[in-house]
């Protein structure tokens, strides 16, 4: 029996899910049971592929190696996760050609289900990193030495080899040629048939003087990620630009790091997206006794230093002392290549319901792709756009509905989740609040009666059967003419 979870993807095999998620750290209700993938047991006959030297490197820490060692003696990756840094393109003659571009979670749950559908036809993943898929939502986790970077990997390279699909590394895509069918890469070309544009997004970087020096970075990759714990092992000054779940999540782990760390975020209040100003205040103090401070409602405007970063200067003339400056100011979509393609292409590259784009033979998923005129940018909706892409690519017929923007942060002993509507906007909304003690927090969020939104925090246990309310589009309005109260009705959610 296999259960993934909701919030990272992690797959878990068993007669019932996990207590907690190894990768992501979500509880047992965040986990839902599904149908097992079967692998194809050989390859289609007619695959080839250009020969390479047999020379090795880790797939994760990127450290060459003499022959096929156990483990990397560098970051202890398993055998399974090395690769050979020349491998080659493969070369079919005969069946339909997949390729995949881009090797985030969109991306390998869009080939996942191609595979599932197609079992033997040729399916290549391209990746710019020099490392295999792996769950980028846990690089915090990593950071904080929660777990270690081989923990990391979406699945080891026999898994890969098993199923048949090459994942070709350090690949950068410079061309899509539709007439011709044909992704250009700085390794070669590859013919598709049916490509899905999953190149995810790159970290916005607000407009910032002397910002090139050392010391400035976002958290984005896995490369990132190891500059940043290198930089918190000497337990120096590090500032996090924006308050948001990345920033917040990257400050958590390094305070816990020993370092001494500020976030400033330009609005007023902590993660302005997802909570309202009631529960953004009891996180930020909640989050003050674990030593980090915070300066709210102030710009960064310069990087003090002439080499190195020493100070982060604001736009009220403060300056804060720093040793490193993390920039995360939110992403945006990864859409030259397909504008230069010809797609059609607005703040992401547009698709329907069936993820098409205005290309019927490419499909785009995850946080390149424009649907409704939403972006989504959040891991769940990665995963089921992937998921719909691979599948429409494969030829099912399936439709993505969009998701209602939901939102879960572990922060040690406070969990935080948010989904939709976060305060009442309009006449037509309205508040139902249950009394708890600080900083636990329970809100509704009602449109004309329906449920449109919530805010969990401390005891998230409700998520799931909030999320069906909402997707139900649950109607509360005989519990209101009755005169319920917040009790009754948070009572009658937990049934």
């Amino acid at each position: 029996m296999k259960w993934i979870c909701n919030v990272c993807g992690y797959e878990h095999e068993g007669d019932a899910p996990p207590d907690e998620c190894p990768v992501c750290g979500a509880g047992a209700d965040e986990f839902d049971r599904v149908e097992e993938i079967k692998p194809p047991s050989t390859r289609k006959s007619g695959s080839e592929a250009i020969s390479a030297p047999a020379c090795w490197r880790c797939a994760l820490c990127d450290r060459d190696l003499a022959g096929a060692p156990a483990s990397c003696p560098q970051c202890g990756a398993r055998t399974a996760a090395l690769a050979s840094p020349t491998a080659a393109i493969p070369v079919r003659s005969d069946g339909r050609r997949y390729v995949v571009v881009g090797g985030g979670v969109a991306g390998w749950t869009a080939a996942e289900r191609i595979r599932s559908i197609d079992p033997k036809t040729l399916l290549t993943i391209v990746t710019r990193e020099p490392c295999l898929p792996y769950f980028r939502l846990s690089l915090t986790r990593y950071l904080g030495g929660e777990i270690e970077a081989s923990s990391l990997l979406a699945h080891a390279r026999s898994w890969w080899d098993e199923r048949g699909i090459d994942v070709l590394l350090d690949a950068d895509v410079l061309a899509v040629d539709r007439d011709r069918h044909e992704v250009v890469t700085n390794r070669g070309s590859l013919g598709y048939d049916r490509l899905v544009a999953a190149n995810g997004a790159r970290a916005f970087m607000p407009s910032l003087k002397n910002a090139m020096v050392v010391g400035v970075t976002a958290l984005r990759t896995l490369a990132d990620a190891r500059f940043v714990a290198n930089q918190a092992s000497r337990k120096g000054s590090i500032a996090v630009v924006g308050g948001g779940i990345l920033g917040l999540e990257t400050a958590f782990a390094l305070a816990g790091k020993g370092c001494r760390v500020t976030v400033v975020e330009g609005s007023n209040q902590l993660l302005p997206r997802q909570l309202d100003p009631k529960a953004a205040a009891m996180l930020q103090s909640h989050l003050e006794k674990k030593q980090i401070r915070f300066v709210l409602g102030d710009m960064p405007t310069e990087v003090v230093g002439d080499e190195t970063a020493r100070a982060l200067k604001l736009a009220s003339g403060t300056e804060v002392e720093t040793d490193v400056i993390i920039v995360s100011a939110g992403v945006r979509p990864n859409t030259m290549l397909w504008q230069k393609a010809g797609l059609r292409v607005e703040r992401g590259v547009v698709v329907d319901d069936s993820l098409a784009t205005s290309d019927a033979d490419i499909f785009a998923a995850g946080d390149v792709a424009e649907h409704k005129s939403m972006l989504y940018g959040i891991w769940p909706a990665a995963m089921e756009m992937g998921r719909i892409a691979g599948a429409n690519a494969a030829g099912a017929v399936e439709s993505f509905p969009g998701l209602p923007m939901s939102h879960t942060l572990k922060v040690v002993d406070l969990d935080v989740f948010s989904i939709g509507a976060t305060r009442a906007e309009r006449d037509s909304m309205l508040e139902i609040t249950r009394a708890i003690e600080p900083p636990s927090y329970a809100k509704l969020v009602l449109d004309n009666g329906v449920v449109s939104g919530a805010i969990l925090m401390g005891d998230t246990t409700l998520s799931t059967p909030v999320k069906n309310w909402i997707r139900d589009k649950r109607d509360l309005s005989a519990m209101l003419e009755a005169k319920s109260t917040p009790e009754q009705i948070f009572a009658e959610l937990g049934k």
